[in-house]
């Protein structure tokens, strides 16, 4: 379609008319990620959280739902979160390993203050599984996971 915007002729394209059926990563919004981490009752936890959305689209494009799924930057445990949801919606059986460098987190930070108000030890592995047992235990999912420190 040809459209004129302050006297300039531009074609305009709209998203119902695209041939192409693949998502894009960017629709999924970096605040999801937060509000991933609200619904389970631990804002101010992490800054930029990775979506659960995004997470579980990048593991249906690349598994057959038996898969290994490794991720070598765990943060708060998104990945984690993803796997058991796709296992749970699409009755999938895929596994996880998840690795985080042991990280405290900075005194001074909101985040320290909110781990002590959940006690919760202030470093990053902690946090990770705070996420993983509430998830679980809000979808009354028991708690089968290895926790391994090196």
């Amino acid at each position: 379609m040809l459209a004129f915007k302050n006297g300039r002729p531009y074609e305009k394209h709209y998203l119902k008319d695209a041939n192409d059926n693949v998502s894009s990563v960017l629709n999924f919004y970096s605040r999801q990620g937060t509000n991933d981490l609200n619904k389970l009752g631990l804002r101010d936890l992490f800054d930029t959280p990775k979506p659960v959305k995004l997470i579980k689209f990048l593991i249906n494009i690349v598994t057959d739902g038996n898969a290994l799924v490794l991720d070598f930057f765990a943060g708060s445990g998104t990945t984690a979160q993803a796997v058991y949801e796709l296992n749970k919606e699409n009755k999938q059986n895929n596994k996880y390993v998840l690795i985080q460098q042991y990280e405290n987190i900075p005194l001074t930070s909101k985040t320290h203050q909110k781990c002590k108000e959940l006690n919760i030890e202030p470093n990053i592995p902690s946090i990770m599984i705070k996420r993983i047992n509430t998830y679980l235990e809000k979808n009354k999912q028991p708690l089968d996971y290895t926790v391994v420190e090196i």
